[in-house]
C-alpha cells in the first residue's frame, strides 16, 4: 500500500500552483531513466501495430455498445476512423519500434495522480502494482494526455521536449514524432472511456456530470491531436545569455504541440553524458559542432515532415548555419522567422552568472570568446532582450501573428 504526504502528489501541486519548471524536467528525466534501464520485451506478441489495433478496437466497440447515448456516436465514428487511418499510416514503423527495443516493461500507468514529490524529487508508483508491456512512448503518451487533459500547456511542452532531448525519440531513426499523437489520442480515448465506466456507479448528480463532462472533454482531445497543425519553423539565435533558450521554452506552448530543438541538448546527447552534465573541451571541438549542427538541421526537418511546429534554439553565429535552417524550412514548404536577440554585454554576463541547472555550458570565458566571432550580415529580425522576458515573448509571438 502506497501512502504519501498529503500534498505531494503532482494533480495537488499543480492545482495550487506550486509545480515549476524544474520539478517537471526532473520528472522528464525520472521516467526517460526508467524507459532506458526497462527490461526490452523480445516477443512479438506484445507491443506493435497488432496491440495498438487491439486497444482501438476494443475502445470503439464499448463506446457504441454503452457510451453512444452519451457521446455522440457520430463523433464515436470519426474519432475510431481517424486513429484506424492514423495506424495504417504508422503500422510498419510501430512494428519496427517493438523490433528495435522500443517495446519494454513500463509503468503503464503514469498520470499525475500517481506520481508525488519525495525529498524534492519525483516518485512514480503504480496504484494497482502491476507493469506493462507496451511501447516507452504509449507509457509516456499517457502522462503527456493528462498535462494536456488538465489543460497545463506549459506543463505538457516543457516534459514532452525534455524527454524528447534526452531520448532522442525526435530523431529520424526512432520516429517518435510519427506516433506520438496516435498514442496520445488512443491514451485520450481509454480515459473517456475509464470515467464513462465510473459514472454508472455514481449516485451523486454533480459527481455524476463531473465524470461525464471530463469524459466528453477527453473525447475532444483524442480528436483534436489528430488534426494537423500550423506547420512553421522559428530560428531563436543570439549570442549566449541573450535569453534564447527562455524564449523558445515559453514561446513553444503557444504553438500546440511544438518540437523545440535545442543545441546544447543535442550535443549533450550525442555526447553520452545526462542534460546536466558538464563537457569538457572535447565535447566543444570544431568537430563536434558540426556533428551537432548535423543532426539539429536533420531532426529540424523530420519536425516539419511529420507535421510539427519546430522551434530551432542555437547561437547560429555561423553565416553558414542561418543560411542552412533557412533552407529546411524553404525545402519543406513552411514559413520560416529567424530571431536574433541582440541584449547588451551587461545583461549577458549576469545572465550567464545567475543561470541555475542550466543545460548550457556556457560562462563568462565562453561568452567572451563568442563576442569576438564575425557573425556576418544578419539578416533575421533582431529583438531587443534587454527587456523582460514576458516583453519578449510578446515581440516574438506577434511576429507569427503577423
Amino acid at each position: 500500500m502506497y501512502s504519501f504526504k498529503d500534498g505531494t502528489l503532482f494533480h495537488q501541486l499543480a492545482q495550487k500552483g506550486a509545480l515549476n519548471r524544474f520539478i517537471v524536467e526532473d520528472l522528464a528525466d525520472t521516467i526517460a531513466n526508467c524507459h532506458n534501464i526497462a527490461t526490452v520485451n523480445k516477443k512479438k506478441d506484445f507491443g506493435g501495430s497488432r496491440g495498438i489495433a487491439l486497444i482501438i478496437k476494443n475502445n470503439a466497440k464499448l463506446l457504441k455498445q454503452s457510451f453512444s447515448d452519451v457521446i455522440e456516436l457520430e463523433k464515436i465514428d470519426a474519432l475510431f476512423s481517424l486513429l484506424s487511418h492514423y495506424l495504417s499510416c504508422v503500422s510498419d514503423l510501430l512494428d519496427n519500434r517493438r523490433d528495435s527495443g522500443q517495446v519494454r516493461l513500463c509503468n503503464g500507468d503514469l498520470l499525475l495522480s500517481s506520481i508525488s514529490v519525495t525529498d524534492g524529487r519525483p516518485s512514480l508508483f503504480n496504484p494497482n502494482n502491476t507493469s506493462s508491456i507496451i511501447d516507452v512512448l504509449y507509457d509516456m503518451s499517457y502522462l503527456l494526455m493528462d498535462f494536456k487533459q488538465r489543460d497545463y500547456s506549459r506543463f505538457a511542452s516543457l516534459f514532452f521536449n525534455r524527454y524528447f532531448d534526452i531520448t532522442g525519440e525526435g530523431e529520424r531513426g526512432l520516429c517518435g514524432l510519427r506516433v506520438l499523437n496516435l498514442f496520445i489520442s488512443i491514451r485520450a480515448a481509454s480515459w473517456a472511456l475509464e470515467h464513462l465506466i465510473q459514472s454508472e456507479n455514481l449516485n451523486d448528480k454533480q459527481q455524476l456530470e463531473q465524470c461525464i463532462e471530463e469524459a466528453k472533454k477527453s473525447i475532444e482531445l483524442a480528436l483534436k491531436i489528430l488534426q494537423p497543425q500550423k506547420q512553421i519553423l522559428i530560428a531563436i539565435g543570439g549570442l549566449s545569455g541573450s535569453g534564447k533558450s527562455k524564449l523558445a521554452r515559453e514561446m513553444a506552448p503557444h504553438l500546440g504541440n511544438a518540437r523545440v530543438v535545442r543545441s546544447d541538448s543535442t550535443r549533450k546527447r550525442l555526447a553520452g553524458v545526462s542534460l546536466n552534465q558538464r563537457l569538457n573541451f572535447d565535447g566543444y571541438s570544431a568537430e563536434m559542432t558540426e556533428r551537432t549542427f548535423k543532426v539539429l538541421f536533420d531532426e529540424v526537418a523530420f519536425g516539419l515532415q511529420c507535421g510539427y511546429p519546430v522551434i530551432a534554439d542555437a547561437v547560429f553565429s555561423n553565416p553558414g548555419h542561418r543560411s542552412e535552417i533557412a533552407e529546411i524550412a524553404r525545402n519543406q514548404g513552411a514559413p520560416f522567422i529567424g530571431i536574433w536577440l541582440e541584449a547588451t554585454s551587461k545583461n549577458k554576463f549576469e545572465r550567464i552568472k545567475s543561470r541555475k541547472r542550466d543545460v548550457s555550458d556556457a560562462d563568462a570565458w565562453v561568452l567572451g570568446l563568442q563576442m569576438k566571432y564575425e557573425l556576418g550580415r544578419i539578416d533575421w529580425v533582431k529583438v531587443d532582450s534587454n527587456v523582460s522576458s514576458d516583453e519578449i515573448l510578446t515581440t516574438a509571438l506577434k511576429l507569427i501573428d503577423n
